[in-house]
C-alpha cells in the first residue's frame, strides 16, 4: 500500500525481504522514490526465489545420487513434497508477472523503468527455473519408480528359477515315493540305487541351473 508517507506491506509470517533492507544489506535504495522501492522489494524476492530454488535441486541432486544403493519411501516422500512446493512457486511466481506487466503500462522514470525489466526477468527466469526442476524432479520419481520395479523384477525372476530348480528332486522323489511294483521302478533293486539316483538327481539339478544361467535367469 502506497500513501503519501508511507509504504506498507503485510505478510502472515517473517520474510528476509524487508529484513536485508532494515538491516541495510541491500545497496542504493531509498524510501523516498516509492515506486523504486516496491520494485527492488521484487527484485530482491525474485533473487530470493531463485536461491530457494538451487536449494530444492541440490536436495533432488543429493537423493538422486542415493538410487544406486538403498532406496527409501522417504525419498520418494519427500521429493513429491519438493515437486508440491514447485508448484506452489509456479503459482506465486506467475501472478507476480502478471502485477509487473500492468506495472509497464504505468508512467515512470526511466531509471525505474530500467529496473522495472530487470525485475521482470528475474521473475520470467524463476519461472523457467521452476519449470525446469519440476520437470527434473518428475523424471527422478520416474527413475525412481522404474529402478523399485526393476529390483522387484529380478527378485520374482530369481524366485521363479530357485522354484524351477527345486522342483526337479521333487518330481523325482515324488515318483519314487509312487505305491508301485519296484521291478519297474530304474535302480529299485540295485544297492547302490539311492546314491545313483541321488546322483542323477544332482547333475540334472546342475544341468538345469546351468540353462537358466545361460539365458540370465540365474
Amino acid at each position: 500500500l502506497l500513501t503519501q508517507e508511507l509504504i506498507v506491506t503485510v505478510c502472515s509470517a517473517d520474510t528476509a525481504v524487508i529484513g536485508d533492507f532494515a538491516a541495510c544489506r541491500v545497496k542504493g535504495f531509498s524510501t523516498r522514490k516509492k515506486m523504486r522501492f516496491v520494485y527492488q522489494l521484487l527484485y530482491r524476492a525474485a533473487t530470493m526465489y531463485q536461491q530457494e530454488l538451487r536449494l530444492i535441486d541440490r536436495r533432488r541432486q543429493a537423493i538422486e545420487k542415493n538410487l544406486s544403493g538403498e532406496l527409501k519411501d522417504s525419498d520418494l516422500m519427500e521429493l513429491h513434497a519438493l515437486e508440491s512446493t514447485l508448484v506452489y512457486f509456479a503459482t506465486s511466481l506467475r501472478s507476480n508477472a502478471t502485477v509487473l506487466d500492468r506495472y509497464k503500462r504505468l508512467e515512470q522514470y526511466p531509471d525505474d523503468r530500467e529496473l522495472l525489466d530487470d525485475v521482470i526477468v528475474e521473475i520470467r527466469q524463476a519461472i523457467e527455473m521452476t519449470s525446469i526442476y519440476r520437470d527434473d524432479i518428475k523424471g527422478t520419481r520416474e527413475l525412481f519408480s522404474s529402478i523399485l520395479d526393476n529390483r522387484l523384477n529380478n527378485a520374482m525372476k530369481y524366485l521363479t528359477s530357485i522354484t524351477l530348480l527345486m522342483a526337479v528332486p521333487t518330481v523325482i522323489s515324488g515318483l519314487y515315493g509312487m505305491n508301485v511294483q519296484s521291478d519297474g521302478m530304474p535302480f529299485a533293486n540295485t544297492t547302490a540305487g539311492f546314491a545313483i539316483v541321488l546322483a542323477l538327481t544332482l547333475a540334472l539339478c546342475v544341468f538345469a541351473a546351468w540353462v537358466l544361467h545361460k539365458k540370465h535367469m540365474l
